[in-house]
């Protein structure tokens, strides 16, 4: 194309980044057309796409945005060396690079929409033109059929696909790859490096994009489309198809998933909420890749994941159980909304991932209203993620202090370990390691009395399932989700929670053979129906109660007569839930005598008895072995309902 054949001046050219392509189109999830550009780049013009860790300030995107810039270095570093530089002599040859392309405001921070999108027929050329001077395509028209047509202004026009011209302004629009950032990455790493042989690696390159933006995502069209949404359900649509993602990204990224939506809720939240210069994000984790760690704490000052909470929502929150989400949603509020056209799902039929997507802007609003506080509550006010979150600050502090004397690495940890929401990896500098390691040296000091247990996947499921069953109940007393969060923290930070009770220790009796074998935390599912019933059944101690009176307190609608009623309902839920584990503690315990009785410290002449029925095979002789087995039990259940009532500081005869 000349320049004689643009519709401006050159000198006045808005549009100064040109690629030249080959025009596509498909369509997305409920007939929403994402267009695309099939071209390349020469590695000189590399620096033309981004990263999200490049395009955007962390501080201006929300953390649905966040969510698409992590970059995993250690990968980076491996495709430089395992491929482009062992490819000297070779042919080196990369899938296209998925590029996005991404308006911008004026502070930087990525938008949803387009304000206009304007097209004319100029020069024999279809020419669609994005907010005046962010980007522009043209298609060429032609006179005779060359199997490619495009409509414009209602009528349509035989093209030459393969001549498609995109122009974009770089001021206001960023392109962004949202598939092959590591590759991206290694060839910027290559290109831009000091050494001639690396740079001599990638020059004679040109880089295979493919440039995808979204036409009808326009303010205020009834479609409601979003340019981030839908190229967050493209991201999700390649990866779970042609490889495995963390655990962490496939469940923040799926759009059709309420838990998703409520843990990205989660998260904003406390990206927003500033500690000091650092925000309360630091205290989740949500970028880990290896999926066999995402559903465990690895740092020291981390409270949860969002794969934890993730599956802990998707489990007992908006699991396919009938109302059960319609009922914490309260969704009879807002049913007229929901039922948009006649393809929506009616209210009782909501759940995980049974909604319609006209219906997905809706449930977000709800959960970003009723679901998300609640979940701070529930994570924020616990003594034991109040002392991490505390003891996180202390560490900033002595960092802060650190950056002011000039220690080497301080300000690198700061900005690009800490900024970036990671942990130092093999390729950052040595001499930041020794920060990291004393940073969190110091959190694990000051933590050191708190239990781990409360940081780890069983006992979040758990805890999340006891305030489910609390909110069926509380619910009916007048009390929202966020209530129930409240109130139920305040009963366990009485006992529960309380270090010095020490609860939830291995070192309990009661805990063994349900919660744990010996030190070690039991995996098994019913073990999170446990831990349930171990939070609930707490309430029964007096200073959870004393507490819970208070925490109700704060709740000014709350009637005296509500306030009384749901005291004595909560009781009931407890003993429930104390008659509950103590059924299966019996059980675990009489099936692990059963087994194991000649390993147990018992006295010799039982354990001779026991050796000798057991080598009977008469009725007689079985019965009377088992009575045996039984009494033991019973007497370890009697001693273990002791120990628990202590730590409850209550008579045992409340546990029988």
């Amino acid at each position: 194309m000349s320049d004689s054949a643009l519709p401006f001046n050159v000198s006045d050219d808005p549009f100064p980044n040109k690629i030249r392509g080959t025009f596509g189109r498909f369509v997305t999830n409920e007939s929403h057309e994402l267009h695309f550009i099939q071209s390349q780049i020469p590695i000189g013009k590399i620096h033309w796409l981004m990263t999200s860790s490049q395009a955007f300030d962390i501080s201006t995107v929300d953390f649905e945005q966040l969510i698409q810039r992590d970059i995993d270095w250690e990968r980076v570093q491996t495709i430089v060396d395992s491929y482009l530089k062992a490819g000297k002599n070779r042919v080196i040859f990369f899938p296209p690079l998925l590029v996005s392309v991404l308006p911008v405001d004026e502070n930087n921070a990525p938008l949803n929409t387009f304000t206009k999108v304007d097209e004319d027929v100029k020069n024999k050329q279809i020419v669609r033109t994005f907010d005046s001077t962010r980007f522009q395509v043209s298609l060429p028209i032609s006179d005779g059929w060359t199997g490619s047509e495009s409509l414009c202004k209602g009528e349509t026009y035989k093209i030459f696909d393969f001549g498609t011209l995109f122009e974009y302004n770089p001021s206001s629009v960023r392109l962004v790859v949202i598939d092959g950032q590591h590759r991206l990455s290694a060839l910027k790493k290559l290109s831009e490096s000091k050494e001639e042989e690396s740079k001599r690696t990638v020059k004679n390159i040109n880089v295979p994009i493919c440039i995808v933006f979204s036409p009808d995502a326009i303010e205020g069209a009834k479609n409601e489309e979003s340019i981030v949404k839908d190229l967050r359900e493209l991201f999700v649509r390649i990866n779970t198809t042609s490889k495995l993602v963390s655990g962490h990204f496939i469940t923040l990224l799926k759009d059709n998933s309420l838990s998703s939506l409520a843990v990205r809720s989660m998260a904003d939240i406390w990206k927003s909420r500033g500690l000091r210069g650092y925000d309360h994000l630091h205290l989740m984790e949500w970028n880990q890749r290896e999926t066999r760690r995402a559903s465990q704490v690895q740092r020291p000052y981390s409270i949860t994941t969002v794969s934890i909470v993730g599956d802990a929502l998707e489990s007992y929150l908006f699991d396919t159980k009938p109302n059960r989400t319609r009922h914490f949603l309260a969704l009879e509020e807002i049913e007229e909304k929901l039922m948009v056209n006649g393809e929506s799902y009616s209210i009782g039929t909501i759940s995980e991932e049974n909604f319609h997507p006209n219906q997905a802007e809706i449930l977000q609003a709800r959960i970003k209203e009723i679901i998300a506080p609640s979940m701070d509550v529930l994570f924020s006010e616990p003594e034991p993620y109040k002392r991490c979150a505390d003891e996180f600050l202390k560490a900033t502090e002595w960092l802060d202090s650190e950056i002011g004397k000039g220690t080497k690495g301080a300000e690198s940890f700061k900005a690009d370990v800490l900024g970036q929401h990671r942990s130092c990896n093999k390729l950052d500098p040595t001499f930041i390691k020794p920060v990291e390691e004393e940073f969190e040296s110091r959190i694990s000091q000051g933590l050191a009395d708190i239990p781990r247990t409360y940081f780890f996947n069983m006992f979040q499921n758990g805890y999340i399932q006891g305030w489910c069953r609390f909110a069926t109940l509380g619910m009916r007393y007048g009390l929202n989700l966020r209530d129930c969060a409240i109130a139920l923290v305040g009963g366990l930070n009485g006992r529960f929670f309380s270090p010095e009770a020490g609860i939830a220790s291995p070192a309990r009796s009661y805990t063994q053979r349900v919660l744990f074998n010996g030190d070690r935390i039991i995996l098994r599912q019913g073990a999170k129906d446990q831990w349930t019933n171990l939070v609930l059944l707490s309430l029964l101690s007096p200073r959870s109660i004393e507490h819970f009176e208070k925490a109700l307190g704060t709740l000014d609608h709350l009637s005296d007569e509500s306030r009384s009623a749901l005291l004595t309902a909560v009781l009931v839920l407890a003993k429930t839930a104390s008659d509950d584990f103590f059924s299966e503690f019996r059980d675990r315990t009489e099936a692990d005598y059963e087994k194991s009785w000649r390993d147990k410290d018992l006295d010799e002449t039982l354990l001779s008895k026991l050796e000798e029925l057991s080598e009977k095979d008469d009725e007689e002789s079985k019965e009377e072995f088992h009575s045996q087995i039984s009494k033991l039990t019973t007497r370890r259940v009697e001693d273990a309902k002791a120990a628990l009532s202590n730590v409850l500081l209550i008579r045992k005869e409340i546990l029988e």
